[in-house]
């Protein structure tokens, strides 16, 4: 009986398995978090990833007449430890139903993995006070923020804005050896890059050339998880950003509990990793 309870579960965990793998083959180009980010594995036995980055020391080479013997450059490293943490939904299927077509329970695991990416959103865009991890909106310093007082006018102030001067500014203030790579905004703030200026020119067609895109969707990004008021141009690459991920969405499926129900759940293991914070600029557009 044992026996063939787990192999009951086992054929439906690998039914939803390829549900969820259906799913994302779907709706992946609705997680804007891994377009704007770079991602990177480390294997699912990994709990905490540990970063090394590398400090130079010494002084600048020269140029020098023959016989000079130069300053000694190195290096010295630095560890930050960056805990993975859990993004699960889950339901639970009575005893009886275990043996029905795991279609039937389609619905579910379609909900459960729309929870989970829009966690996953939501945690690299807002971060987590609780657990101590910042994401995008947490990066931008004082100095890399344009506000409502420094801005070029109200963006839906059609007649006295210049949202392409602040977008000039906001490169400006990028880390000077990183490009600007897209505009992650709330859909509403993305609809004033949509609207003309006072010439009728469309906003976004005037500062794609900053970063070097032809149509809308190459390079703004749109999240109902980014607070509106507030845009914000990114660069992309490890050295910036990352989404580290140990385990991609999986199921686990419980043997039975009181009430002879199953606990399913669906989960990923992941971590935001914000490397340098020089590469966000944060513009207010009020």
């Amino acid at each position: 009986m044992l026996q063939q309870d787990a192999e009951i579960m086992q054929t439906k965990v690998e039914a939803f398995d390829r549900m969820i793998a259906n799913y994302i083959n779907t709706y992946d180009h609705n997680r804007v978090a891994r377009k704007i980010l770079s991602t990177r594995n480390v294997g699912a036995n990994i709990a905490t990833d540990v970063v090394t980055t590398y400090e130079e020391t010494g002084a600048e080479a020269v140029i020098a007449a023959r016989g000079t013997i130069p300053s000694n450059s190195g290096s010295t490293p630095n560890e930050k430890k960056h805990t993975l943490y859990q993004i699960l939904s889950g339901f639970q299927i009575h005893n009886k139903d275990m043996q029905e077509d795991s279609k039937l329970h389609a619905r579910n695991v379609d909900i459960c993995m729309r929870k989970l990416h829009k966690k996953e959103d939501d945690f690299a865009i807002n971060g987590s006070s609780t657990l101590n991890v910042n994401g995008i909106a947490d990066a931008p310093t004082s100095a890399n923020t344009i506000t409502t007082s420094t801005n070029n006018g109200a963006w839906a102030a059609t007649e006295s804005n210049d949202i392409y001067q602040d977008f000039v500014i906001a490169k400006g203030m990028l880390d000077s050896d990183l490009s600007p790579a897209g505009v992650l905004c709330n859909p509403t703030d993305a609809n004033y890059l949509l609207g003309m200026d006072s010439e009728r020119k469309v906003y976004w067609e005037s500062i794609r050339g900053l970063f070097r895109a032809r149509e809308f969707d190459d390079f703004v990004f749109q999240s109902n998880r980014v607070t509106a008021g507030n845009v914000y141009m990114f660069a992309k690459g490890p050295e910036v950003a990352e989404i580290v991920i140990a385990e991609n969405a999986k199921t686990i499926i419980y043997p039975m509990m009181p009430g002879e129900v199953h606990p399913v759940e669906i989960k990923e293991w992941v971590t935001i990793e914000i490397h340098n914070p020089d590469g966000f600029v944060k513009i207010a557009t009020g």
